[in-house]
């Protein structure tokens, strides 16, 4: 069996910019070089290169019996591409200070390079937002940052955090406890309409590429409320406590009743909450153990107006052949019962609330 990992290169552009703090996270996803700035502006950036090769990740072995045997059974591939951050943070005044980053990547080949992303447009803004200190920024105990910036729940030792950690658009108010540790306070993260929240992080932003509500009408947003303390007092020790409620609109799942948000200025009322605590220790900066709870409880309502699939007006054999089209997947459409997973169930549901 051969099994070749997937190897990457990162390259620095400039002497004078700083490499990306992490290569192995995507450019759009990692935290800010400038949280903290010393000088009135301050420019950081990154420039980056990769060549992956990879072969046998599902681990079959090659079998060459056949044509449709080797179609079937080899994986061997491989693909490069260029990817540049740049991030620029500038003093106002001594409490207020404007923070604008921006990345682009493409593959090699095909001019990718250059090219609109996946999010619709040349760029894509990784952070743009304002802190404000009352103190002054150097001495405050209080900051409110408001507009985009990556957030995480982080307290993991390093490793992926799948509960929250994205791009978000957002207010933060941050409190400091003296040396003990600091309050996250988040008054609203908001999520614009032509976004879906099936993603584990709640919701995949689509942008430019989706088409928006007809008049923005129905339950069109998504808006999260919430916090964390962070207790960091003790060398090498990292507690934290969350806790988040979120009520969910905009397109998919978050406004089924309204033909998502096409029919009717009145909401679902899905939501979700999720608490949760982490510890994590690191011991001589090498070994970071850590233990996580994380619970989470929601509702997705879906009305009778949820099993016309196909927004004819009518509950028939087009929403029925959708049904089967989609047997035993979890596709959230036509799971009308959402136990995750489509089956019979759902077919009762629809032979239910037949009409012609």
């Amino acid at each position: 069996m051969r099994l070749l990992p997937a190897a990457s290169l990162a390259l620095l552009a400039l002497p004078s910019l700083a490499v990306a703090q992490s290569n192995t996270e995507d450019l759009e996803y990692r935290e800010s070089e400038l949280d903290r700035q010393k000088d009135k502006l301050e420019v950081r950036g990154g420039f980056e290169a990769q060549w992956h090769e990879y072969d046998n990740i599902d681990l079959r072995l090659l079998d060459e019996s056949s044509d449709q045997a080797i179609l079937d059974s080899d994986d061997r591939s491989s693909f490069a591409f260029t990817g540049v951050q740049l991030e620029l943070g500038y003093k106002v005044d001594p409490k207020t200070r404007l923070v604008v980053g921006a990345s682009h990547r493409g593959l090699w080949g095909n001019d990718q390079v250059g090219n609109v992303n996946q999010f619709g447009g040349l760029l894509y803004f990784t952070s743009l937002y304002v802190d404000y200190a009352p103190q002054g920024l150097k001495k405050s105990a209080v900051r409110v940052r408001m507009g985009r910036e990556y957030f995480q729940l982080g307290g993991l030792g390093g490793a992926k955090d799948y509960i929250l950690a994205d791009v978000l658009d957002q207010v933060r108010v941050t409190v400091e406890t003296g040396d003990v540790g600091r309050f996250e306070i988040i008054p609203v993260t908001v999520v614009g309409s032509s976004s879906e929240n099936d993603n584990a992080n709640f919701v995949s932003f689509i942008g430019q590429s989706t088409a928006q509500s007809f008049g923005f009408r129905g339950d069109n947003m998504t808006k999260r409320f919430g916090g964390m303390y962070v207790f960091d007092g003790v060398k090498g020790l990292d507690t934290r406590a969350y806790a988040f409620y979120t009520d969910i609109g905009a397109l998919g799942n978050g406004s089924d009743i309204s033909y998502n948000g096409s029919l009717g200025n009145f909401s679902d009322n899905d939501w979700s909450a999720n608490v949760g605590l982490r510890v994590s220790y690191t011991i001589n900066k090498m070994i970071t153990p850590f233990a996580s709870i994380d619970v989470s409880r929601g509702i997705d309502r879906k009305e009778e107006v949820a099993r016309d699939i196909t927004n004819d007006g009518k509950v028939n054999g087009s929403d029925l052949a959708l049904v089967l089209a989609y047997w035993g997947s979890d596709d959230a459409l036509t799971d009308i019962n959402s136990d995750g997973i489509v089956n019979a169930e759902d077919i009762t549901f629809i032979l239910g609330s037949w009409s012609i």
